[in-house]
């Protein structure tokens, strides 16, 4: 998983290159400039939703690797979840706090 500042990890780099080696085809041709020059963002960028509440904590994000064109800068974005280095996000405290009253206290009919 990444450090505390979200960069990726050597171990991370693994993984992905791993990923890489079953799903990346080449050669894989940029839709703007058709050069097929590619680099990985060191980071794992969040993705949030589009909506009125997306900046309050603990609302869904999406987190993602950025891969960019080195000719155009055009970005790719994929899945980290899908590709294993990234956890997938956590219900929020109070759904799972909900779900266990409801198991313990089921509302009557």
């Amino acid at each position: 998983m990444p450090d505390s500042s979200g960069r990726l990890t050597q171990a991370d780099n693994d993984t992905i290159k791993r990923w890489w080696d079953q799903h990346w085809k080449e050669p894989v041709i940029c839709p703007v400039c058709k050069t097929s020059d590619w680099s990985l963002g060191p980071h794992i960028l969040n993705v949030q939703r589009h909506a009125a509440d997306a900046d309050v904590a603990n609302t869904p994000t999406y987190p993602h690797i950025l891969v960019s064109c080195k000719t155009c800068a055009h970005t790719m974005f994929f899945n980290a979840v899908t590709i294993g280095v990234a956890a997938a996000e956590a219900p929020p405290v109070e759904a799972v706090l909900a779900k266990i009253k409801t198991r313990i206290w089921p509302e009557k009919d």
